[in-house]
């Protein structure tokens, strides 16, 4: 799974799934609020951010690829995001919801 963004300077790649697992092994992802922590949290290295409010704002802020950990249909956190976490716990396993969701954010290219 991957995503985009387009940037002013033409079509950038952020894949949170890549940030993550490029390195060492270890990757820090630093839970963010607001563009400040989103600057500090680069500047520190961090590989990725994870947000519960909307991640407009941040992204303004950061190049990191953005993890929205909220309750938003994909259309709209494909927009501002570039991964999105469904929560399995909400979801039957036997009716193919999660499954959908899942092939949805793909073709959204979110992680």
């Amino acid at each position: 799974m991957s995503a985009r963004y387009a940037t002013g300077a033409g079509m950038a790649q952020r894949r949170f799934s890549h940030a993550i697992a490029e390195g060492d092994g270890i990757s820090v992802i630093a839970a963010v609020e607001d563009p400040d922590s989103a600057r500090a949290a680069e500047e520190q290295r961090a590989e990725a951010l994870v947000v519960r409010v909307d991640p407009g704002a941040v992204r303004d802020a950061s190049s990191l690829p953005i993890l929205w950990r909220a309750d938003v249909p994909l259309e709209r956190a494909s927009a501002v995001a570039d991964a999105y976490l469904l929560v399995f716990d909400a979801l039957d396993e036997d009716d193919g919801r999660l499954e959908e969701l899942h092939a949805q954010a793909v073709d959204l290219g979110l992680d």
